[in-house]
């Protein structure tokens, strides 16, 4: 059975950015030369959480096998979807400097503390393995199975405890389903600030389009 993406983007900017829509389509280009079915889901953004829990029904409506989260002001530096397919990994993750600008977006959970990763982690912990676990990554690049929304009872996506909406879906995932995301550590992207200026993975200013 050949995999269908569905790219779920919660859309805030109306329309995409062109450097955020040019990338979408050339890697669905490239995707679909491999063989890979590529379907676009843009929901309204009601509140993220809300919008992502509409995407991935829309998305599984359509035969998605997989659910690529892929935020509108996400510009990757490589193809993420044939990246994330060929991972073959049930949650995987990309890498990016969060706007907050205290790390990356990806987090490991310490007793009750969570770590913000910064890319020097990321480095010592690539040199172990290629593939590695984190509790929670941004939703803002991350390749979800199909199966696991199906096996996950709802709501996928929530608010709730004071917690961002990746917060809640990853760790749901671990106690009900008991898996964690892997990070690919070569899927990494810019970070888009406003019209002027990107964040790089490595966490540096730039100012230009992406």
């Amino acid at each position: 059975m050949s995999e269908v993406v569905a790219i779920v983007t919660p859309v805030s900017r109306s329309p995409l950015t062109y450097a955020v829509g040019m990338a979408m389509h050339t890697y669905t280009v490239e995707a679909r030369d491999r063989g890979i079915s590529v379907v676009w889901v843009h929901t309204k953004h009601y509140g993220v959480a809300e919008a992502r829990e509409r995407g991935v029904e829309d998305a599984l409506n359509l035969g998605a096998t997989k659910v690529l989260f892929w935020d509108d002001d996400i510009v990757p530096d490589i193809n993420p979807i044939t990246a994330f397919v060929f991972a073959r990994a049930p949650m995987a993750c990309g890498i990016y400097y969060e706007k907050t600008l205290r790390g990356l977006s990806l987090y490991l959970k310490r007793g009750d503390k969570f770590i913000n990763l910064k890319p020097k982690d990321v480095d010592r912990l690539a040199k172990r393995s290629f593939f590695f676990p984190v509790d929670v990554c941004g939703l803002g690049l991350a390749m979800i199975d199909a199966d696991v929304f199906r096996r996950l009872p709802k709501p996928w996506f929530s608010m709730q405890y004071g917690m961002g909406e990746d917060f809640y879906f990853f760790l749901k995932v671990r106690q009900v389903l008991g898996l964690r995301p892997i990070v690919l550590p070569n899927v990494t992207a810019r970070h888009i600030l406003d019209s002027r200026f990107y964040l790089t993975a490595e966490g540096k200013y730039k100012m230009g389009n992406v």
